[in-house]
């Protein structure tokens, strides 16, 4: 038993903040991942930081699954870069392509770092977090090149929709790499999942209400607002998927949350109940408000440290 989490109950236990975390992101894919990687750096008394790792993608921003990787690497070194950060906390190049089996792994030093960083956490009788806010291509790499490593790790994965939802099951994240999700579902690893249509999509904000919000907020304020406006140039409101991940860590208390039998992922992105032994925990519903005065607060303060 770790002295971190409680795994019958999926709970951080009290006392055991911060926990060690790594944020793997396909940081480039659009803005909501920026905002989570400020978030996590944010929160220090919740997240100890160990890294950030570099995912892949490829869609309409990138020219293929290794040039999304690349992109998302050099997004994330410039936000360490805007917060002169780059000599504490580690960037690291993940996958260049996904999975072909589900035995299969890509050598890269992100999956070398989820191995490394999960063993110090064993050592330290703890579980390392993982937060997962794109495709599981590293993690599940790091998990089939190590498989002992599975089971000190708790992963909170934004992917997929419900396991009830009747529209098209093909999210992004889970899309990204169906392989990946599948060993990573399917290892002995702890899963918090968060659902993305009705529970992280409810994590809307409209620039002027973000703009407002991040008044006083300095430099990462300044970047989130610039990212935010590249984007979706201030016209309609914005889902922030991502910071639903870190949220999971700095204020359980705005989650709604059931525990079930580990569900299978088919080919083609359907999930199906069973009654497996096995848990997972999925999340259920998400205060908005809670999140985002949470985030909006710790820019603040960061500011004024």
């Amino acid at each position: 038993m770790s002295i971190n989490f409680d795994e019958q109950n999926f709970k951080i236990l009290e006392n055991s903040y911060p926990v060690p975390m790594i944020l793997d992101t396909d940081t480039f894919n659009e803005i909501d991942d920026q905002f989570a990687v400020v978030y996590a750096i944010m929160s220090p008394d919740k997240i100890d930081l160990k890294g950030i790792t570099a995912e892949v993608f490829f869609n309409c921003r990138s020219t293929s699954y290794a040039d999304g990787m690349e992109k998302s690497y050099q997004e994330i070194q410039r936000i360490l870069t805007t917060l002169n950060l780059t000599e504490k906390i580690p960037a690291l190049k993940g996958s260049t392509r996904i999975l072909k089996n589900k035995k299969d792994f890509v050598e890269s030093a992100a999956a070398d770092f989820i191995i490394s960083e999960a063993k110090k956490a064993k050592e330290r009788n703890e579980k390392l977090f993982v937060a997962a806010i794109g495709a599981l291509t590293n993690v599940a790499s790091a998990f089939n090149k190590a498989p002992e490593i599975a089971e000190d790790i708790v992963v909170i994965w934004l992917g997929g929709h419900e396991i009830e939802f009747d529209g098209n099951p093909r999210e992004f994240n889970l899309e990204g790499d169906v392989i990946a999700s599948q060993v990573v579902i399917e290892s002995k690893a702890k899963m918090i999942r968060i659902p993305c249509w009705n529970v992280a999509g409810k994590l809307t904000i409209a620039a002027e209400e973000l703009h407002e919000s991040l008044k006083g907020g300095g430099i990462a304020g300044e970047y989130l607002k610039d990212v935010f406006a590249s984007w979706w140039h201030n016209q309609i409101n914005k889902i922030i998927w991502d910071i639903s991940a870190i949220a999971y860590i700095n204020i359980p208390e705005a989650m709604e949350t059931r525990i079930i039998s580990k569900p299978k992922l088919d080919d083609e992105c359907y999930w199906h109940h069973t009654d497996s032994e096995e848990k997972i925990m999925e999340i259920t519903k998400i205060d908005r408000d809670k999140v985002f005065a949470d985030l909006f607060a710790r820019v603040k303060k960061h500011n004024n440290n």
